[in-house]
């Protein structure tokens, strides 16, 4: 499956949120968003999108995983990651592996994609500093590898187009549910 354009049958599956979705005026989210943090203090974060991205970051509150492609709506917002509110201490940090890029057309999932969130994660869990992945094309699809390939317990954010953020928490039920959810598609068009 990854590696490929995603099937039509996903895609439409996919509009619905994989987790909790917040919504409603932005205050409203912003004040749902802060209960949430508050109550995942000791796991990792992964941000999917740069609203949501730009959005922890003027929070403080900068994702463990950030993924961004400087696109919101499929129009170029940002030019860097200062745009998008990273600290200054993030951004003058020097590590080598800090911001990995990658490619990832619209509508697919690529295996390099798929590598740069393992990388990432790795580094991550290793080293216990954030990283960034940058995507040259669209970075949305990205959240269902993240989900798969994140240790248990972690916060993956992502936006919901027009309605709000989703929150899933990972859990092995989430890992498998989204497994069966490709498995069936892709099985019943062979």
């Amino acid at each position: 499956m990854f590696g490929t354009k995603i099937d039509e049958k996903l895609r439409q599956k996919l509009k619905k949120p994989l987790g909790i979705l917040i919504g409603g005026e932005a205050d409203i989210i912003k004040e749902m968003l802060k209960k949430i943090l508050q109550n995942n203090q000791n796991n990792l974060i992964i941000s999917v999108g740069d609203e949501i991205t730009g959005y922890l970051n003027k929070l403080g509150e900068q994702a463990d995983i950030s993924i961004v492609d400087f696109y919101i709506n499929r129009i170029k917002i940002h030019e860097n990651l200062t745009d998008l509110k990273f600290a200054r201490k993030f951004l003058e940090a020097k590590y080598t592996d800090k911001v990995i890029n990658t490619v990832n057309p619209a509508g697919n999932i690529t295996s390099q994609a798929v590598k740069a969130v393992k990388r990432g994660l790795t580094a991550l869990i290793k080293d216990g500093r954030k990283r960034v992945i940058i995507v040259e094309g669209e970075e949305d699809l990205i959240a269902l590898p993240a989900i798969l390939l994140a240790p248990l317990n972690t916060l993956v954010l992502y936006g919901q187009p027009d309605e709000g953020v989703v929150a899933v928490e990972v859990t092995e039920e989430k890992k498998r549910e989204i497994v069966e959810m490709i498995d069936k598609i892709y099985t019943t068009n062979i």
